[in-house]
C-alpha cells in the first residue's frame, strides 16, 4: 500500500493547477495528455460533491486498458497530467467493455474484464490511492466474461454485473470491497437463450432492477430478442419474477438498451431497433417499484411515429425530476441516403402518454451535416434541459429547451482543429449547476482528453458559487452548494430584498425576469415570469421556502423566506 500512496503523492504534485473551464469553444480544458487512441470515454460525478471522474481506454503495454482522471468543479485535473492508468491487470488487445461509477462515500470504482476473461473491480480513493490494490478484486466468479456494468448505491457500496455466452451474473459489494449475500446468476431455464447486455437501476433501499436481453438464433444473421426485467436484494434474494417489457422480435446484429431510475422506485428503459418494417425506431419502456410493466403496447412505446421516410435512432434520455416524466431525444435521419439529420425530443409519462405529440418537437432542424452522440440532461429543478451532440466530425454543440420543449438557447461548445472528436457517451449530469462532457481531440498540436462544462443557461466557463449566508442551495436537489451557476462575480446580493406582505411575495430592488419558489426539499412550487414586484402566493402552506430571482442580465440570487 505504501507504494501506491507514494505514487499518489507524486501525481498530486504535478496537478495542472492552472486549468479551468473556459468560455471559448476554440480553447477547451485539457484534462489529460497521451497518444491518439483513446476510446470508451465514461463520466460519473459524485452525487453530493463536485468531483467528476472521467475514464477512457487506450493501448498500453498491458493491453487496451483504462485511465481515470478526477476533475474538480473548476475544471482542474486532480490526478496528474495523464490521470491514473490501471497498469496492474492485463487486458486484451481489444475492448471487452468497461464501466465506471462515482461512489457516494467518495472515490470511484472501475469495472472491467481482463485478458483472462475475469470480471474485476478497482476502487480509487479521492486522493488517488488504490483502496484495495492496483490489481483490483475478482468481483464475479465466472469465466469468459464479455463486459461489465457498475452502479453506485446510496450506502456507499455498488452493484457489478457481467455476462458470458450463456448467463448473466451480478453481486453487491460494500465500499471496502467485501461482498454481501450470494452471487446472482440469471439464466434461461429452457436452456436455449443467452442472457446479455444487462443494465441496472437501484431503488432507495439499494435493491437492484436488472433490465436484460434474452436472445437466441433466428435465421441468417437475425436473432430473436426479448427485453426483460427482474429485481434482486443485496443478499441475493430475487424480489420479483422476470417481467417481459418487450415482446420477442427478430433483429439483425446487436442492439443495446439503456436505463434510468424514475424517482418513484421503478425505472425507464429505451432502445432503438429496426424490427418494425425494417425501419429504425425508438422505443420506451417503464416498470414500477414492483417490476410491473406499465406500458400497454407489447412492443414498447414508439417515442416518434414511423413515417416510412425517416429512421429514428441514437436515443438519449433523462428523468425530469419533478414530474418523473422521461425526456427522450433522438436523431431523425432520412432512410434513403441517411445524409439529412434533425434532432427531435419528446416527453413521456410513466403510462406512455406522449406530452409533446406523436412525433415530439423538432429541436435542431434538418441539416445535411452529420449529427450523432446525443446527450440529454434535465436540470434538477425541472425547468430546463440541455441536449449536447456532435456536429460533423470536429464540433460539439448544445441546445437548451424549456419545460414545454421549446428551444431557448444554442451554444457551440467546441470547434476542434485537426483530428476528429470522439465524444463521451454520456455527461456528468447537472451537478454543482453544470454538466460536463469529455472527448479526445487536438488543441494547438496537443492530442489529449479535453472537457467542457455547460451551465443551465447555455453559458460555458467558470462557475461562480456565492456562499453568502442569505443564499441557500435547497432549490437544487443535486447537492450543489451556494447560488445558481448563472450568478456572476461582483453581483451585490443586497440589491434584491424578498419578503412577504399580506398574501403576496414582495421583491424590491433591480428589475428581474423570473421568480421561482421552491420548497425546502427542492420541489418547484411557483413560477412567475411577469416581472411584477408583488406575486400572489395563493394557497401555499406556511413554512420555509427558497425564492430564486433571475435578473434581466442573467444574474441569479436565492433567498430563504418564511411564509406565514
Amino acid at each position: 500500500m505504501k507504494k501506491y500512496v507514494l505514487i499518489s503523492i507524486i501525481l498530486m504534485s504535478v496537478n495542472i493547477l492552472t486549468a479551468q473551464w473556459v468560455a471559448d469553444p476554440t480553447q477547451n480544458t485539457l484534462l489529460a495528455t497521451g497518444s491518439n487512441d483513446y476510446g470508451e470515454i465514461l463520466i460519473s460525478t459524485h452525487p453530493r460533491s463536485a468531483n467528476t471522474y472521467i475514464q477512457w481506454c487506450g493501448m498500453h503495454s498491458n493491453g487496451w486498458s483504462p485511465s481515470i482522471q478526477r476533475v474538480d468543479s473548476a475544471g482542474t485535473p486532480m490526478w496528474g497530467a495523464n490521470g491514473i492508468h490501471l497498469s496492474r491487470p492485463n487486458f486484451a488487445s481489444y475492448s471487452n467493455g468497461v464501466a465506471l461509477a462515482a461512489l457516494t462515500e467518495g472515490g470511484c470504482v472501475s469495472g472491467f474484464v481482463d485478458a483472462a476473461g475475469k470480471c474485476k473491480a478497482v476502487k480509487i480513493n479521492e486522493d488517488g490511492t488504490f483502496a484495495w490494490s492496483g490489481g483490483g478484486i475478482v468481483a464475479i466468479q465466472a469465466d469468459d466474461c464479455l463486459r461489465t456494468e457498475v452502479v453506485a448505491c446510496h450506502n456507499g457500496g455498488f452493484w457489478i454485473l457481467t455476462f458470458n455466452d450463456n448467463n448473466m451474473y451480478l453481486r453487491f459489494y460494500q465500499s471496502d470491497g467485501t461482498p454481501s449475500g450470494n452471487q446472482i446468476t440469471i439464466t434461461d431455464t429452457h436452456g436455449n437463450e443467452n442472457i446479455a447486455f444487462g443494465q441496472m437501476v437501484v431503488d432507495d433501499n439499494d435493491n437492484v432492477f436488472v433490465v436484460y436481453m434474452k436472445q437466441h438464433f433466428a435465421f441468417s444473421y437475425y436473432q430473436y430478442k426479448t427485453l426483460c426485467v427482474a429485481k434482486y436484494a443485496i443478499n441475493g434474494t430475487q424480489l420479483s419474477q422476470e417481467v417481459q417489457l418487450m415482446n420477442t422480435v427478430a433483429i439483425s446484429g446487436q442492439i443495446c438498451h439503456d436505463v434510468c431510475p424514475d424517482g418513484l422506485g421503478g425505472g425507464y428503459a429505451w432502445i432503438s431497433h429496426p424490427a418494425l418494417n425494417d425501419m429504425f425506431e425508438v422505443y420506451m419502456f417503464h416498470f414500477d417499484s414492483t417490476g410491473a410493466n406499465t406500458i400497454s403496447d407489447p412492443r414498447g412505446l414508439l417515442v416518434g411515429e414511423p413515417d416510412n421516410i425517416n429512421f429514428h435512432g441514437m436515443p438519449s434520455a433523462s428523468l425530469e425530476p419533478n414530474s418523473h416524466d422521461l425526456l427522450v431525444a433522438f436523431v431523425e435521419t432520412d432512410a434513403v441516403t441517411q445524409t439529412h439529420n434533425a434532432i427531435r425530443v419528446n416527453r413521456v409519462t410513466t403510462n406512455g402518454t406522449k406530452l409533446w405529440g406523436p412525433n415530439g418537437n423538432v429541436i435542431v432542424p434538418t441539416t445535411s451535416h452529420n449529427i450523432s452522440n446525443l446527450i440529454i440532461d434535465a436540470f434538477p429543478d425541472g425547468t430546463w434541459s440541455s441536449i449536447i451532440y456532435k456536429y460533423d466530425e470536429n464540433i460539439v454543440k448544445a441546445v437548451g429547451i424549456n419545460s414545454l420543449g421549446t428551444l431557448i438557447w444554442d451554444t457551440t461548445m467546441s470547434t476542434a482543429s485537426g483530428n476528429r472528436i470522439a465524444l463521451s457517451a454520456a455527461s456528468s449530469g447537472y451537478n454543482n449547476y453544470q454538466t460536463i462532457v469529455a472527448w479526445e481531440g487536438t488543441r494547438n498540436g496537443t492530442f489529449g482528453m479535453y472537457g467542457q462544462n455547460l451551465q443551465k443557461n447555455g453559458v460555458m466557463g467558470p462557475v461562480v458559487i456565492n456562499n453568502d449566508d442569505s443564499g441557500d442551495d435547497s432549490g437544487d436537489d443535486d447537492g450543489g452548494d451556494g447560488e445558481d451557476s448563472t450568478a456572476v462575480q461582483n453581483f451585490d446580493l443586497n440589491l434584491i430584498n424578498i419578503y412577504q406582505t399580506g398574501n403576496c411575495l414582495h421583491i424590491d430592488g433591480q428589475d428581474f425576469q423570473q421568480v421561482e419558489v421552491f420548497s425546502i426539499m427542492g420541489q418547484l412550487i411557483l413560477t412567475d415570469n411577469t416581472g411584477k414586484h408583488d406575486i400572489a402566493l395563493g394557497d401555499i402552506p406556511q413554512g420555509i421556502y427558497i425564492v430564486r430571482v433571475r435578473t434581466a442580465n442573467g444574474k441569479t440570487v436565492n433567498r430563504k423566506v418564511m411564509i406565514r
